[in-house]
């Protein structure tokens, strides 16, 4: 039992994790694109690079792959587990 739950919490930070840097990313990108210290390379996110819609983008990207990837880990647990790291 204890096992379980430690593996439920290392999902959970590990996608919290995720979640944290993509939206960094975003934050980041945004300000030094804005600042002319960067440039998107991404063609897709390349219009919204000078707005606050990339932010937005990123959020709801991380969320929507982190709501996948929790799914997955509640149908199939013994997927996330990876017995070599």
């Amino acid at each position: 039992m204890l096992r379980v739950l430690t593996s439920i919490r290392a999902v959970k930070c590990t996608l919290c994790v995720m979640d944290l840097l993509v939206i960094a990313d975003g934050i980041l990108t945004n300000v030094l694109v804005t600042h002319n210290m960067a440039r998107e390379s991404n063609p897709f996110l390349k219009v919204l690079a000078n707005t606050d819609g990339l932010v937005w983008v990123k959020i709801a990207g991380a969320l929507v792959c982190t709501l996948l990837l929790w799914d997955v880990y509640k149908h199939w647990p013994r997927v996330s587990h990876n017995k070599h790291l």
